[in-house]
């Protein structure tokens, strides 16, 4: 039918009703893909250790390497490798390919944050100290109200820990 020079369709209620369908069950498809995609990236913590004379080299997503040093632990939760808990002493590699976000390495003192760079970090009891070998890194204090700093190239800071008298 042609109204003022323009085509004019209708659909059946039938038509619409099984468009409507159509339309339900890809979206229930869609979600439960959804749901499936998340429940495999979810999950436990995946952990690494060292021995007393072993290193490990641990390859994360994001372009994120790590070479855990003797008598050490990496721990990360499975579809967030952007987090990093490290006990210990690691080399770390961000980059150089594209770092879809922020990388965090946390220990017990500090955590330490970038997107592209090479540093080393060492925790212990004394406290944790970090070089940084290329790029730019921040290093943020705990508790946070202790403040933070940046750290560039060449670059190294060490907190210790205050002892129990």
């Amino acid at each position: 039918m042609m109204e003022n020079g323009d085509a004019k369709m209708s659909l059946s209620s039938e038509s619409k009703r099984s468009f409507n369908r159509f339309l339900t069950i890809i979206i229930l498809i869609m979600i439960f893909t959804g749901f499936i995609a998340l429940w495999d990236n979810w999950g436990d913590d995946v952990v690494e250790e060292t021995g007393l004379n072993e290193t490990k080299r641990v390859a994360l997503p994001d372009d994120v390497k790590i070479m855990l040093q003797p008598q050490s632990l990496l721990r990360f939760q499975k579809g967030a490798a952007h987090k990093i808990l490290i006990q210990g002493s690691a080399d770390v590699e961000i980059g150089p390919g594209k770092v879809s976000r922020e990388i965090s390495i946390e220990t017990l003192d500090l955590t330490a944050k970038t997107k592209k760079g090479q540093f080393n970090v060492a925790t212990g009891m004394e406290g944790t100290s970090i070089e940084v070998i290329t790029g730019r890194i921040q290093v943020i204090l705990k508790p946070l109200s202790a403040g933070g700093l940046f750290l560039d190239e060449g670059e190294q800071y060490q907190y210790k820990r205050e002892k129990d008298l």
